[in-house]
């Protein structure tokens, strides 16, 4: 064994101030995007970003301590599957929980799960007593704590805008979560020679912990859209009925599954790509993880500025999922480290492209009463990510790093074609 050492959603009544009400479009000289000039949203989405913040360096720092731990493209891989596993496990629970009880007091709870993992990650590396096992026991318990907190987050979203800017607030919050997949990685990346793992991990619970801090005072006048009152397997029940009713939602989560399992699941490859095949150190990794950020948030700054625009949301869904995939082949024989560089800024704007879309289309057809089960199912269909990372791992182990996202990427365009000629109504937008 491998041990570390240090050698229906009700609303208050109508005399109370909507949570979306606007301010004036400008604060000092500067004009606002829709969805920022409401006020708590602009809380919700500045708060948001501590948490992403504190995410994305996770990937890198355990990723890196994986690889000098391990040198395992396997095991580099099992973390992604740890980390996004508790999604299809947890993620229709989450869902359920999210339309009956307070978003904001479901997500400070996770957060306070998030906040004890990293602690305790840090304590064990800090006495030098982290096995292997725990190590990925404790990522699949923030995990789930991160799943409950993205249901919550995500339906308690439309509460905070009007439904005009609810496609401006999918965006910004994108936008946000990618400006940080680029800083992130940098910072870590930078830091990680001079600081210890351990560290990295007590800051991580800080930034956690602001984030929790925001959230004060947001959406005090939302309540849940339903009691805890009708069973667990009629409330999921509820849930699938909405997706068997609508060929756009069912689509737009085939899409999702596709795109999790084939087009984005070699994502855990990248620190043996760096090392191994590149000849990268920790600082050309961290840039490597921030190019996918750089593309992202191009994409997601469009998206924005043009959300008010007509925009055929599952045709760019399609193609968003549709070019990462092609990238992949050209990630998979690239002997250059510039031109890696270059197709995951490719991929991170497909990427969020595609993420955009895909969350537009079920949130604006979904009822506002059974949205939270939506949202619990679209984190299900992203739990294909683990699946898919997990064989991608089996592969480079057992051929290559590059035979596997070949042969991943090639199998996700087909499944891609097929999706797209039985669910028309996806491609007409």
């Amino acid at each position: 064994m491998f041990r570390y050492s240090r050698g229906a959603r009700r609303i208050a009544p109508a005399t109370a101030t909507p949570s979306y009400v606007p301010t004036p479009p400008t604060v000092g000289r500067i004009p606002l995007p829709a969805a920022l000039r409401a006020p708590e949203f602009r809380k919700f989405w500045v708060g948001n970003g501590f948490l992403f913040f504190a995410r994305v360096m996770d990937v890198a720092v355990i990723s890196w301590f994986i690889v000098q731990l391990t040198d395992s493209p396997f095991l580099v891989a099992l973390v992604a599957v740890a980390r996004m596993a508790p999604m299809a496990f947890t993620g229709p629970t989450a869902g359920i929980m999210a339309d009956r009880f307070n978003q904001i007091t479901v997500m400070r709870i996770s957060r306070a799960v998030m906040i004890a993992t990293h602690l305790a990650m840090a304590g064990l590396i800090a006495i030098g007593s982290l096995d292997l096992w725990q190590l990925y026991f404790i990522v699949i318990l923030g995990g789930t704590a991160w799943t409950f907190d993205m249901a919550a987050r995500r339906s308690l979203m439309p509460e905070l805008v009007n439904p005009q800017s609810l496609s401006n607030a999918i965006a910004l919050e994108v936008l946000m979560f990618t400006g940080m997949l680029m800083l992130g990685p940098i910072v870590a990346g930078g830091f990680m020679p001079h600081i210890s793992i351990a560290a990295f991990f007590v800051a991580f619970a800080v930034l956690i912990a602001i984030s929790t801090f925001a959230l004060s005072g947001v959406a005090d006048n939302v309540e849940p859209c339903e009691r805890p009152r009708t069973s667990y397997r009629q409330s999921l029940a509820d849930g699938f009925s909405v997706v068997r009713g609508n060929p756009a939602i069912a689509g737009a989560l085939l899409v999702a599954a596709v795109s999790e399992g084939f087009a984005f699941s070699f994502i855990p490859l990248l620190p043996i790509f760096a090392t191994d095949i590149l000849g990268a150190g920790s600082t050309g990794l961290g840039l490597m993880l921030a190019a996918e950020g750089v593309g992202a948030i191009a994409a997601s700054l469009a998206v924005a500025l043009m959300s008010r625009r007509h925009i055929a949301y599952g045709r760019l869904m399609l193609a968003g999922s549709g070019v990462a995939m092609l990238l992949g082949f050209g990630l998979a024989v690239s002997p250059w480290y510039g031109l890696t560089f270059a197709l995951l800024v490719g991929l991170g704007a497909a990427g969020a492209l595609f993420f955009i879309m895909q969350s537009n289309v079920i949130l604006a057809l979904t009822p506002r009463e059974t949205r939270g089960r939506l949202i619990g199912l679209q984190m299900l269909v992203i739990g294909m990510f683990p699946l898919g990372a997990l064989i991608v791992g089996t592969l480079a182990s057992l051929i290559s790093p590059q035979a596997a996202v070949m042969i991943m990427s090639t199998i996700g365009l087909v499944l891609l074609s097929v999706i797209a000629s039985v669910f028309r109504v996806v491609w007409r937008g």
